[in-house]
């Protein structure tokens, strides 16, 4: 025979759940749970193409901007910084020591908070415990569009 739970032990599970859905759905909580609306998906021969009249994109229109963005099957999202008018540099912001994920440049240096190594906005290690530079993707930008080349 199953023991009845009480109103209150219900109350407290049903709280937790609906807590943790609602930081989940806000903060991305869990790598594995991650909010995924957004994630940009590849065509069969490995391209993304981003928009720059996405208003999550339209920063990139401005030299020395950057943004993540989410791309189906990579795990963690791409860095993708706006070097000139003709130039945006796509590099992964998966850490070459563990694997965390990095930060946006943020006065000229791009931080992995897990461990301490530090990269250049190009994903030059500058410090370790990484010894290899970031990943990075070629790209191709155009008047209102930046095609990144995963393949």
């Amino acid at each position: 025979m199953k023991k009845a739970i009480s109103r209150r032990a219900a109350f407290k599970k049903i709280t937790g759940l609906w807590a943790l859905a609602i930081a989940q759905r806000s903060f991305g909580l869990f790598g594995f749970f991650k909010n995924k609306d957004n994630e940009l998906e590849p065509d069969a021969s490995g391209r993304v193409k981003l928009s720059l009249k996405n208003v999550s994109y339209q920063q990139l229109m401005n030299n020395g901007s950057s943004v993540k963005v989410e791309i189906k099957g990579l795990g963690k999202p791409l860095i993708l910084i706006r070097k000139n008018k003709d130039s945006v540099l796509a590099i992964s912001s998966k850490c070459t020591h563990l694997g965390c994920e990095v930060s946006l440049p943020h006065n000229g240096i791009i931080n992995c908070s897990c461990h301490g190594a530090e990269f250049k906005p190009d994903g030059t290690v500058v410090k370790g415990p990484a010894k290899q530079n970031l990943k990075k993707f070629r790209t191709e930008v155009d008047n209102k569009e930046i095609t990144i080349f995963l393949k």
